[in-house]
């Protein structure tokens, strides 16, 4: 069931498969089953180095709680135990609209999401974090970009500001970090997971006067 919705404390019994991403030697689980997705919180501290890649179906089992050193406002699946069981093919993102995404319908799931870029804001607390704002028609989400204090790429990503873009990533309702952010983001691998659909205009100010 959707782990979101349990209670602290309960506990959980997890096959599904699993998809892998790299966080700076400190991997990132996300586990999905018929039912839904969810990320897999602590499997290094049960296992290392992690020995699964995306694809794989494991079964793991642990408790819903919110982890002790992040402020997210969700509960998640803490590991306590985790063993591989086969290797299976990885599907492809689903399209989803922003729209979509706010829904909730998408919660932990590898997405394709398109929408313009309209601000790039560096974490002041956690550098190597950077934030894009990302909008259609009504809603705003915001992707996440993991980086080693890499100025050139937070000045490419400025050089999109007002860019229609595609990108994939997974879709998370909650920052897992130590910042508290509340609403829903796409955690993507880097520059090379967006594709510019339309290009920033050369002049930012050349646009048609409201009618207000």
């Amino acid at each position: 069931n959707h782990v979101f919705a349990r209670k602290t404390g309960d506990r959980f019994d997890l096959t599904g498969q699993v998809r892998v991403y790299d966080n700076f030697n400190d991997p990132i689980l996300n586990i999905t089953d018929a039912s839904g997705s969810t990320r897999l919180m602590g499997v290094r501290h049960v296992v290392t180095p992690v020995p699964f890649k995306s694809g794989d179906i494991i079964h793991a089992t642990g408790i819903i709680d919110v982890p002790p050193d992040m402020p997210t406002h969700l509960p998640c699946a803490i590991c306590r135990s985790v063993e591989f069981v086969s290797t299976g093919d990885l599907p492809h993102p689903t399209n989803a609209s922003i729209s979509d995404i706010v829904s909730g319908r998408y919660d932990c799931r590898p997405v394709r999401v398109t929408g313009k870029i309209r601000r790039v804001i560096r974490d002041e607390i956690d550098t190597k974090c950077i934030y894009i704002q990302l909008l259609d028609d009504s809603n705003i989400i915001y992707l996440t970009i993991r980086t080693k204090n890499n100025d050139s790429l937070e000045s490419k990503l400025r050089n999109l500001i007002d860019a229609e873009i595609e990108t994939t990533g997974i879709c998370h309702p909650s920052a897992y970090t130590r910042r508290r952010f509340l609403g829903y983001m796409v955690s993507t691998s880097g520059l090379d997971s967006i594709k510019v659909l339309t290009s920033p205009p050369k002049n930012p100010y050349n646009v048609p006067l409201l009618d207000i």
